[in-house]
């Protein structure tokens, strides 16, 4: 403190260091999940995300698969809508589902015709899902136009995995109280000590030591043969 008094002459005093508490990588999302078990035991269905893939397969097959395993991590249920032709298609097919979170995948050429009509569309309806763009638009001025037409976020490589999810829980109502839940962990048995293995040269392999006169490598594949070499040959004649 400031108020403290000097210590005395000849005392060295070191800085008080707060003790670094070690936590796991895998902890952020392991409470996620957690949380969507919850939600799965009070409601009896994980949180839904719909994928609305736009375009022919390799127009939107990445993102589709990129946004499965992005909403995999925290407890939700993708459910992929593949090949849909057209904006007007893409939102009857995600209302539908009825899933609270509506993922636009397809790729960065199409994204500025498709994505405003689509996110107003699903804004308008009564639903009003959350609406979420698979990758980063190039531009921060194409980012605005896609929030400005109901875009409420982006997911992409470069983006918070373990926060996005939590605001996504957040706003669909899988507060943390939810994650109190607890499951029993068995404890492990007291494991058997490990057998020893034998391991056993394989049939036809020579003794150790020097293997026997005439039988040398192959090299046909068979582990040992038996072949008269030229010396020998030239030897009897």
């Amino acid at each position: 403190a400031a108020d403290a008094p000097p210590p005395p002459a000849g005392v060295v005093t070191t800085p008080a260091v707060r003790r670094l508490m070690p936590r796991r990588r895998a902890e952020a999302f392991e409470g996620l999940r957690r949380r969507a078990e919850a939600f799965l035991v009070r409601t009896g269905a994980r949180p839904k995300v719909y994928l609305a893939g736009l375009g022919p397969r390799k127009q939107h097959a990445a993102r589709v698969d990129f946004s499965q395993a992005f909403f995999a991590a925290g407890g939700f249920e993708p459910q992929a809508g593949r090949g849909l032709e057209t904006p007007e298609a893409a939102v009857r097919a995600a209302l539908d589902s009825g899933a609270p979170i509506v993922v636009i995948c397809s790729s960065d050429d199409t994204y500025p015709v498709l994505v405003p009509p689509l996110a107003r569309a699903l804004k308008a309806s009564s639903r009003r899902p959350l609406v979420v763009v698979a990758g980063l638009p190039a531009t921060p001025e194409l980012q605005e136009l896609f929030k400005a037409a109901g875009v409420d976020e982006f997911i992409h490589l470069r983006a918070n995995c373990a926060k996005l999810l939590a605001t996504f829980q957040a706003t669909l109502g899988l507060t943390a109280s939810a994650a109190s839940l607890t499951f029993p962990i068995t404890p492990r048995s007291p494991s058997k000590p490990p057998r020893r293995r034998v391991v056993r040269p394989p049939i036809g392999w020579p003794p150790p030591g020097r293997p026997r006169a005439g039988r040398t490598p192959s090299a046909t594949g068979r582990p040992w043969s038996r072949f008269r070499s030229s010396r020998s040959t030239a030897r009897m004649t």
